[in-house]
């Protein structure tokens, strides 16, 4: 469970783990926690906490449900509005794929991560944990809809079927990378060549 950086493990989908669901997600993270454990003992990392550091975290999560608590428009509680952003991945992410299925999963997700604050009610700091967990949710699906759009081929079998590109291209070897830059929530995307092992 090893990443590129050193001391960071990675478990479930970030881990390339595709279709192991809850079980694969229980046995990839202890293995990773495992990993984790011993390379912090090896490496001796012992370090003092920063007090002011954690302040200005729990003074974030303060500020945050102050914000969703005070909202009195807020009347749809957090898990109506996780159920509806899973139906809506479930709906238009999934193989089969297509340009237009692709895009539309990208418009709904944005008009979610925008009516997010305003509409969900959180009345206390776990329902402000799945609020939180929500905008991740979101996150994440907008950045599997692009990659799916930059791969204009099908592979793995079901696992990434475009039905307006069926085939498989042969020269497409090659890793797609995102991420949520400097002017969030906008993507980037870069391409990697794959390395092949000898």
């Amino acid at each position: 469970m090893e990443t590129s950086l050193n001391g960071l493990y990675a478990a479930g989908d970030v881990a390339a783990v595709p279709m192991q669901f809850l079980s694969g997600a229980l046995v990839f993270g202890q293995i990773a926690a495992e990993n984790a454990v011993e390379y912090i003992h090896k490496n001796h990392f012992y370090f003092e906490v920063e007090e002011n550091l954690c302040q200005e975290q729990v003074n974030k999560v303060l500020v945050l449900l102050r914000e969703f608590s005070d909202n009195r428009y807020a009347e749809v509680s957090p898990n109506d509005f996780e159920y509806k952003v899973r139906r809506n991945i479930n709906d238009y992410l999934v193989s089969p794929k297509n340009k237009y299925k692709l895009e539309k999963a990208i418009e709904l997700m944005n008009k979610y991560r925008t009516e997010l604050p305003d509409i969900v009610k959180v009345r206390d700091s776990h329902e402000l944990a799945r609020a939180v967990e929500i905008s991740f949710i979101i996150d994440c699906a907008v950045l599997s809809a692009h990659a799916s759009l930059a791969r204009k081929e099908s592979r793995w079998g079901y696992r990434h079927w475009r039905s307006d590109f069926p085939n498989t291209d042969p020269d497409w070897v090659k890793h797609i990378d995102l991420s949520l830059g400097a002017r969030y929530p906008e993507v980037q995307i870069t391409y990697r060549p794959v390395e092949r092992m000898t």
